[in-house]
């Protein structure tokens, strides 16, 4: 019986990634097309953008062989009954809201931690080294805080007892939002104001990825900005012309794949909070 379970719930879980690259792929052309129609700034695209999709193609293959997944997560719980919301008389959709608020929250205060502890730092300061800021910058994350990130969420998503529809979906926002939050994309200031008091926007995570450490204090929200306003984080302030983004924390601009992959052994941790 618990052969049959783990063969369930690894061949129900597969369909996940199917959904993330097909997203991804969608946001991308939508998200490429507005950056030569509507730039924010000049592009910057060349070798920076081959690391980054070297890194894109090295966590999706660490995902696709992983024995583990959240939608495998979210069928656990189920399956043993196990988890908060399992053990609630709740509508389907209420639990679903629910888990994305639960999920996103965690994002929030899971990001935070990358910045406020040197261990954590040494590996999302890769993603904090790029020199530019588009499209394809939320590739730029290291392995290790992929799987950490996944295996918290993991254990989340047990614990809560999120619906599988939940976590799906939740994860589809999270990467069409991951993609549009980096985007080199121009929003009109009203718009901008207007979006920006509820969900991430471009204008709002560029602040994030300023030269100067102060900035990188500031919103980490992924999807909705309501985290940073809740907990003192939140800049609403224009951001100034970044043309440097991440020279503060500047590896070198010849650091190849293989060298990013290993600059969290041989770099500085010095948190910047």
């Amino acid at each position: 019986m618990a052969q049959q379970l783990e063969r369930l719930i690894f061949s129900l879980s597969q369909p996940e990634m199917a959904y993330l690259l097909s997203c991804f792929a969608g946001a991308m052309v939508l998200f490429f097309l507005l950056e030569r129609q509507l730039p924010r700034r000049e592009g910057a695209y060349g070798n920076r953008t081959k690391r980054n999709i070297g890194l894109l193609v090295i966590n999706t293959l660490l995902k696709v062989l992983l024995p583990v997944s959240l939608t495998a997560a979210s069928l656990y719980a189920l399956f043993a009954h196990f988890g908060v919301l399992n053990m609630l008389k709740a509508g389907l959709w209420t639990k679903i809201i629910i888990g994305w608020l639960v999920l996103d929250v965690v994002s929030y205060w899971l990001h935070r931690s990358y910045h406020a502890f040197s261990f954590f730092w040494r590996f999302h300061r890769v993603h904090h080294t790029d020199t530019a800021i588009d499209l394809t910058t939320p590739f730029r994350t290291h392995p290790v805080e992929m799987l950490f990130t996944l295996g918290v969420k993991a254990l989340v998503i047990v614990a809560i007892g999120i619906p599988l529809l939940g976590v799906i979906t939740y994860e589809i926002i999270v990467a069409v939002m991951a993609v549009w939050a980096h985007a080199n994309v121009k929003v009109h200031n009203k718009l901008n104001a207007l979006l920006a008091w509820v969900f991430v926007t471009p204008e709002f995570h560029l602040k994030h990825h300023g030269i100067d450490a102060d900035s990188c204090k500031q919103n980490y929200g992924l999807v909705l900005t309501v985290w940073d306003q809740i907990f003192g984080t939140v800049a609403m302030e224009r951001a100034g012309e970044i043309t440097k983004a991440g020279a503060a924390y500047q590896l070198s601009k010849s650091e190849n794949l293989i060298g990013l992959l290993l600059s969290p052994a041989k770099t500085p941790g010095s948190t910047n909070e």
